[in-house]
């Protein structure tokens, strides 16, 4: 095994015993881990996702960092090169199935980057559910231009927010990593959950 297996490998170790957590509310918010051998691929680890309404499973990007902050319910995802992912949940869907979100999601991203550049809304997927997208361009007071792509996806009864975050310049392709990440999330069977 070589050096970089290794600290792949005692990296997710140390995850597996350390990585879940209880939201301070009393909210139930937990990140495991399991691998699963997949042919032609391999073995690839994923991620258990835990809330008051059920368990998730979904798969992140090979040697990116994953870190729960359980207080506010939100998984962070890091690239070595600094891009963020996170998956946040926001609580109870108002039960449109992501329908009523084109509205929402604009409003969200207005929200929260006032001066930013926000293109019109778009279809999201995940595993066996959909939402609604929205891409956010943000220019620093220092001349850095950042862009985020934020996703809100109702999902059994429950509102998940996705967002990415990078440096504009990397935007395109690192946006494959969510859209990938997004593919992957679904609510996890039954066998899974009793891991």
């Amino acid at each position: 095994m070589n050096l970089a297996a290794r600290r792949s490998t005692l990296y997710l170790a140390s995850l597996l015993l350390a990585s879940t957590a209880r939201v301070l509310s009393g909210g139930k918010f937990e990140l495991a881990w399991n691998s699963v051998v997949l042919p032609e691929v391999g073995t690839v680890s994923r991620c258990l996702l835990s809330t008051d309404k059920t368990t998730y499973i979904f798969t992140p990007p090979r040697m990116w960092r994953v870190d729960v902050e359980s207080s506010d319910k939100t998984v962070n995802i890091h690239s070595p090169e600094g891009t963020l992912i996170t998956i946040h949940s926001t609580g109870e869907s108002d039960g449109t199935n992501g329908e009523k979100s084109a509205t929402s999601i604009r409003d969200l991203a207005i929200s929260r980057f006032p001066a930013a550049k926000v293109s019109e809304d778009f279809a999201c997927y995940t595993e066996g559910a959909s939402g609604r997208a929205v891409d956010v361009e943000i220019k620093s007071s220092v001349g850095t231009t950042m862009s985020s792509r934020l996703a809100l996806v109702s999902i059994n009864g429950e509102t998940i927010e996705f967002r990415l975050t990078c440096r504009s310049e990397r935007f395109t392709s690192e946006s494959m990593f969510l859209s990938s990440l997004l593919t992957s999330f679904q609510v996890a069977p039954a066998s899974e959950k009793e891991r």
